[in-house]
């Protein structure tokens, strides 16, 4: 009888992971901040939690000094080879032409375009909520900002227009503006975006994709 328990328990766990929605939070402002998880149970991972000093009366003092110059000799350790790695790509992208607005935004959409390709017929299962999308576009010459503000709000329209057709996209009242700033020369960006997908649906696209691959040989 308790093994049917169990199993029962077991069984019901499951389900309710299955139904659950996977989900993730972007928040910009002063700093970008993103948070992910499943249901009600979310995590940081953008920006990382900086470590508390435990309190001295836990062990000496001495000892923590200690231990904050290991972790420091091995920070600089990491960022040394990380900056030894980073040399050769920075080459490169000295090399390369800057790229315009409307270069980099045909490359998210591509990106977006491969995404919903993937998932399929899945795709309007995708929910995407934007609370805040704002746009302040600003530089030095008021002609520049006239070109800027059209190119960027063209393309947010364009943007939003994408993923209404091939998600499940919802805008609160007001939520999305592209301003032009004449005035402060400053480009300014602030966002309320939340991504969400019932698990049993992720699984259903990681499963059509497989099936894709195999059948591809």
């Amino acid at each position: 009888m308790v093994g049917w328990i169990i199993l029962g328990c077991v069984l019901f766990l499951i389900l309710l992971l299955l139904f659950s929605t996977a989900k993730a939070e972007i928040k910009s402002g002063d700093e970008v901040t993103l948070t992910a998880g499943i249901g009600l149970i979310m995590f940081r991972i953008l920006p990382k939690k900086k470590k508390k000093a435990p309190p001295v009366s836990s062990f000496s003092q001495k000892k923590y000094l200690r231990k904050l110059k290991r972790e420091e000799k091995k920070k600089t350790k990491r960022e040394a080879k990380k900056e030894r790695k980073k040399e050769p790509e920075e080459k490169e992208k000295k090399t390369e032409k800057k790229k315009t607005f409307s270069e980099k935004f045909d490359e998210v959409k591509n990106l977006l375009s491969v995404v919903v390709e993937t998932a399929g017929k899945y795709s309007k299962k995708l929910r995407i909520t934007i609370d805040d999308l704002k746009i302040s576009v600003g530089a030095d010459e008021a002609s520049d900002v006239a070109l800027r503000y059209g190119a960027i709000s063209q393309s947010a329209a364009y943007l939003l227009e994408f993923l209404d057709t091939k998600t499940d996209l919802s805008v609160k009242d007001g939520a999305v503006d592209v301003s032009p700033d004449f005035v402060g020369n400053k480009f300014g960006f602030s966002a309320d975006v939340t991504v969400g997908i019932k698990v049993i649906n992720v699984l259903r696209i990681v499963f059509s994709v497989l099936v894709k691959k195999i059948r591809k040989g």
